[in-house]
């Protein structure tokens, strides 16, 4: 469901539509927030749903296309990205759309760090770009959470993460 919201001042909006769609192996539970990465054209992280239930992204057009899936996350072993987004899209380089997961999905592998990855706005298609972790004066750092940000000056997304250990 995505709602809409309209007002003819800047201050006094009111909801004045909810408009539903649906498609094959329904995402649900939309989370992280939205994006519009182009006039009108809206991306949704959903956490649950999909073909292997990872969740995946939704976009919607209200310029007339609708609904539409963008991609599930699933286990890089499988062909994925990875699963467990940790973070809402940004838009990023090229105006593609980025986002951290907290896991690959990789069998017998505790060491799950996170990564990067791209929605490719030509392709549709998400794309693996880089693991996060890191290793500062002997300590290991994992566990990304919170928002990441792009800062087209420099071309550089910047995000925070949790967890460090060694020293």
């Amino acid at each position: 469901l995505l709602h809409t919201f309209s007002s003819n001042a800047k201050t006094n909006f009111q909801a004045s539509e909810g408009i539903y769609g649906s498609f094959g192996y329904d995402l649900s539970t939309p989370a992280l927030g939205i994006i519009e990465a182009e006039p009108g054209v809206f991306y949704v992280i959903a956490v649950n749903g999909g073909q292997h239930d990872q969740g995946g992204i939704w976009k919607f057009d209200v310029n007339g296309s609708g609904y539409s899936k963008v991609a599930y996350y699933d286990t890089l072993p499988t062909g994925g990205v990875g699963r467990n987004p940790n973070s809402p899209l940004i838009k990023g380089p090229n105006g593609d759309l980025y986002g951290v997961l907290i896991d690959k999905g990789e069998l017998n592998n505790s060491n799950d760090v996170g990564h990067l990855y791209k929605v490719n706005l030509t392709t549709q298609q998400l794309e693996y770009i880089s693991d996060l972790e890191s290793d500062i004066a002997g300590w290991a750092i994992t566990g990304p959470v919170c928002q990441i940000v792009y800062n087209s000056d420099l071309n550089k997304i910047y995000g925070t993460k949790e967890t460090f250990s060694g020293g």
